[in-house]
Formats: C-alpha cells, structure tokens, sequence
C-alpha cells in the first residue's frame, strides 16, 4: 500500500501585505511565492518554523523557493497562493506553470448568486 502525504499551507506575510504557499512532502519544504524577491522576512521564517518544528532534524529546515510565474498586479497574490495550493497536490508547479487572472476574475463576475450557491 502507497501511502501518500502532502502538507500545503497559504501563510500571509503581514510584513509584506502578501500570501504565499509552502508544501512538505518526503522531507522536502517548497515555497511558492508569485512575488518573491530572494528573501523571507522573519514573520515568514518564524511562521514555517512553528509549522514545521517537528518535522525538522538536526534543528535545520532547508526551503526550496519553487520558481513560479511571478504576479504584474499589486493584489493578485491571494489567487496565486490558491492556485499554487491546488496544484502542488496533484502536479509539479515549475516556471512553465501558468495562470491567466483575468479569465478566472471575469468568470467569477459573469456567475449569478444563488441562495445555496457560494460564489467565489
């Protein structure tokens, strides 16, 4: 029997007014940031560490900045945190990974609230 295990988190980043993605799987920590720029701030290493402490041996963490299609607008990182979220677990997210926004946020406005319908 496989078994399969994949841990994904969308963290905010209060530092930066922004939302990124990590994903840990077979001792592998993979961020997934649509506007990263080389660094994490302290709010985003001590979020990961609290997340992931207990998985971690020899107190030492090594995270892989996954390059991924990088945002244009200021506000956009939400979707892409999702996005990435859905993905990891089902596909390998690369540079060659990408989302057409404004397909997803024009859709989003063409759908008709229902009573038991929640629209996102």
């Amino acid at each position: 029997m496989i078994i399969f295990c994949i841990a994904i988190q969308i963290l905010h980043v209060p530092e930066r007014q922004h939302w990124v993605t990590t994903s840990y799987q077979d001792a592998e920590l993979k961020l997934y940031d649509s506007k990263f720029n080389g660094s994490l701030t302290s709010g985003l290493e001590e979020q990961i560490a609290l997340i992931y402490s207990s998985t971690v041996e020899n107190d030492e963490l090594t995270i892989t900045a996954v390059p991924v299609q990088q945002q244009t607008g200021g506000v956009d990182c939400g979707l892409f945190s999702i996005a990435f979220a859905l993905l990891s677990g089902k596909a390998t997210i690369d540079s060659l990974s990408t989302f057409n926004l404004s397909s997803i946020t024009s859709e989003k406005k063409h759908r008709k609230a229902d009573h038991n319908q929640i629209v996102l």
